[in-house]
């Protein structure tokens, strides 16, 4: 009998980026233990955003393991998580993939090896020279040396588990790799590429250095153009033989650490949304039609304390700007859209005292001052310079309120939602992070919810794994894993955009108009012509049913030239 390591390895329940989680049992076996001779185990899920602390107990049972050759006895158990009745856990996406023995699947997982805040490889506080030497480079000027071991270490070890790693190369910003993995049957590829992530991952600790995986990863505190290249995952499938795989190498889908254990894809925004690329290689070009007259934009707009808080952490913006100027605009009015494109925004601030009212103020100040800058740079018919353009300004003010909490104390801990609709002549450009909400009604009906909540129990809704009611009453439904500010070291921004025509609407609010009226009221009050102002009667609403939390609400229509 000899006593072997066995690492339990599971993905926790963060949104909308899910995290590797393992954890060591030592248990004797006669020989290299058999995937049926493995326990199921368990864990704290009140640490790992899957369970409550009351009743916190979440089981693992194993599904693939690997040989370890880093550790003397060492397996690695690639696990899902479940609950103690048995069900799989509502994180648990590889429970609901059928799987496909026969297909064949190609990987490419393009990352940055990350250290001090920036890609390995970056001056401090800089950028090295510009890319075009450091893909496929070869020399330490090009690569670096630490680079170079950690990739061949990978390597090996992903090859002595049995995964079927089938190439490596730098890539083309400094600190930037690439590689890639070949596998057969839907699950057990994808366990490859998310042990092979773990490998990395835990290889890089004994260099103090990490792993970024996000899609554009240089943004603002940088205070540089967004023009480094970004990472992207992507997936060939080819049915039989392996023979069958193109030789080309298959575009990348620029995507954030997918939940799934098989494709991961943009994630739609809603409706007709379309998900704006994070990478920089090629420019997303509208489809070509004749200009339509430029439309009339109606809006109203208003924010109320709430009947509990002594304080309005709340605000909206409604702003018209061209190359020269910033004009605000008041709670209500109705403008053209010929020569000047209209920005609308609401922030909910956080953080106690007065911390949270400021973070809002700050929020709508970077707004005033920065995104004028991007009616030159938006380049029209291009979706990059939009996504440029609003990565820049959420990039800038998540840094201000870091700074700001680490400066003064009575700051610490300040954050703010945001949710931005940038509308142009026949397009919305958004940009959202938090619990405030975008809602699309377009004039056909239906009341479409643009953003993600960028929490636990917002995924859970996204996923159908629980309904509007239950949402509403989840004891976790005030937990966000994404602001700006917050101590937050990173943020994933959701960017989206859509085609806008006469008829369409759009209301933006913060949760405190959807903890007091649900979407079929939201959607009759829109939609229903009063003489009061729109955003005048949710706020009535929402007061008349809560009003336990600060309440804004903010209403755009598109009207006919």
């Amino acid at each position: 009998m000899a006593k072997y390591k066995l690492e339990y390895i599971w993905l926790d329940g963060y949104t909308p980026l899910a995290s590797l989680r393992s954890k060591t049992q030592i248990k004797e076996f006669a020989s290299f233990p058999k995937l049926a001779e493995l326990p199921d185990w368990g864990f704290d899920g009140s640490s790992t955003q899957q369970a409550e602390g009351k009743s916190s107990d979440v089981v693992l049972k194993p599904v693939a393991m690997f040989p370890d050759s880093t550790r003397k006895n060492g397996v690695l158990v690639m696990s899902e998580t479940y609950l103690h009745t048995g069900a799989p856990h509502p994180s648990n996406s590889r429970a609901t993939i059928p799987d496909d023995p026969d297909t064949w699947y190609g990987f490419e997982q393009e990352y940055f090896l990350w250290k001090d805040g920036a890609p390995l490889g970056f001056p401090p506080g800089g950028f090295p020279a510009p890319q075009g030497p450091y893909y496929t480079g070869v020399g330490y000027k090009n690569v670096g040396a630490v680079a170079r071991e950690i990739v061949e270490k990978h390597i090996d070890t992903c090859l002595d588990a049995g995964i079927n790693l089938e190439g490596i190369n730098s890539e083309v910003a400094k600190g930037q790799w690439e590689f890639q993995i070949f596998g057969k049957g839907s699950k057990s590829a994808a366990d490859q590429m998310w042990v092979a992530r773990y490998i990395m991952m835990r290889l890089c600790e004994s260099y103090g250095i990490d792993i970024e995986w996000r899609c554009k990863p240089i943004l603002a505190p940088f205070q540089q153009p967004l023009d480094w290249n970004g990472s992207g995952w992507s997936r060939s499938t080819r049915n039989a033989s392996r023979s069958c795989l193109p030789s080309s190498r298959p575009s990348a889908s620029a995507t954030t650490t997918p939940r799934s254990a098989t494709s991961p894809t943009a994630r739609p925004t809603a409706g007709s949304a379309s998900s704006i690329s994070s990478s920089p290689r090629s420019s997303t070009k509208r489809p070509v039609a004749p200009a339509p007259p430029a439309p009339t934009l109606r809006w109203s707009g208003l924010t109320h304390r709430g009947h509990v808080r002594s304080n309005n952490e709340d605000t909206f913006l409604a702003l018209e700007f061209d190359g020269r100027e910033v004009r605000y605009l008041g709670k209500t009015g109705e403008a053209s859209s010929l020569r000047t494109d209209f920005v609308f925004a609401v922030s909910d601030g956080m953080g106690g005292a007065n911390s949270g009212e400021f973070a809002s103020r700050i929020t709508k100040d970077k707004i005033t001052h920065l995104l004028p800058k991007g009616f030159r740079l938006a380049v029209p018919g291009l979706q990059s310079g939009y996504d440029a353009t609003l990565r820049e300004l959420f990039g800038a003010i998540h840094y201000d309120l870091l700074k700001l909490g680490q400066s003064y104390e009575e700051c610490r801990g300040m954050g703010t939602t945001l949710s931005l609709a940038w509308l142009t002549p026949g397009w919305l450009y958004f940009g959202h992070i938090g619990d405030s909400r975008i809602y699309h009604l377009p004039p056909g009906g239906g009341l479409h919810q643009l953003t993600h909540d960028h929490g636990h129990v917002g995924w859970l809704r996204r996923n159908g794994r629980i309904n509007e009611r239950e949402a509403r009453e989840h004891p976790m439904r005030n937990l966000l894993n994404q602001a700006l500010g917050a101590e937050h070291q990173f943020i994933d921004p959701q960017f989206g955009a859509l085609p806008c025509a006469p008829g369409d609407r759009y209301l933006l609010c913060s949760d405190g108009l959807t903890e007091g009226l649900w979407d079929r009221q939201l959607d009759e009050i829109v939609r229903t012509t009063g003489s009061a102002p729109v955003a005048q009667s949710l706020i009535e609403a929402a007061l008349a049913n809560s009003g336990r939390d600060n309440i804004t609400a903010l209403v755009v229509e598109v009207l006919s030239p």
